[in-house]
């Protein structure tokens, strides 16, 4: 437990941690958008950068873009 808070903390610290979900979940569409990445390896590393991005990276799948 105190090691996943810790990680969480880490994780923090750069600065594309401290955009809003709202704008964030918005670079992830473009990115979905740009590099048609969500049916390859790509994306699935994508999701796997932290749990944050992981919850993000589903908001594609809901508009549609594939």
């Amino acid at each position: 437990e105190q090691i996943s808070v810790l990680k969480a903390e880490r994780n923090a610290l750069p600065p594309i941690h401290r955009l809003p979900n709202e704008l964030l979940a918005l670079v992830l569409v473009m990115y979905a958008i740009e590099s048609e990445s969500l049916s390859t390896l790509k994306w699935t590393k994508t999701m796997l950068v932290c749990r944050r991005w992981y919850d993000l990276a589903l908001v594609p799948m809901h508009y549609g873009v594939t």
